[in-house]
């Protein structure tokens, strides 16, 4: 039997919540526009400030180009709480700042292999839901 919830998560509990397993999908998602970026899973949480740190590793791409400074963006991430349940929850926010291939030496950049282009969306929960199987 399958049954879906919606609730309301704290940024916290969004943050517990992820950590528990790496993510299935990160998706970004500029608001009011078609845009949607998949980074293959590859995404770094600051706890202390709640920003999200995602990776463009693989750049495959709806109608748009990729966010620029300022931009505002949902981020949808999906991961697996368990063999049995899964969560998807949003995140909006905006891009403060996009390091670049080049930039060397970041703490950031080089918790991504490759040197691929890094985001850093500063965001706030919005809304979470639990996808559950019994």
């Amino acid at each position: 039997m399958f049954y879906e919830k919606e609730e309301k998560y704290s940024c916290w509990e969004v943050l517990a919540v992820l950590q528990k397993e790496p993510l299935c999908v990160v998706c970004l998602a500029e608001a009011g526009t078609p845009f949607c970026f998949l980074a293959n899973s590859h995404a770094v949480y600051d706890r202390s400030s709640l920003n999200v740190y995602v990776s463009s590793l693989e750049e495959q791409q709806m109608p748009g180009c990729p966010p620029e400074k300022g931009a505002e963006v949902i981020l949808r991430f999906i991961c697996r709480l368990s063999d049995r349940e899964k969560a998807t929850v949003s995140v909006r926010g905006s891009v403060e700042k996009v390091y670049e291939r080049e930039e060397k030496g970041d703490e950031i950049c080089r918790q991504f292999p490759g040197g691929w282009p890094v985001w850093k969306i500063c965001g706030i929960t919005m809304r979470g839901r639990t996808i559950c199987s019994l």
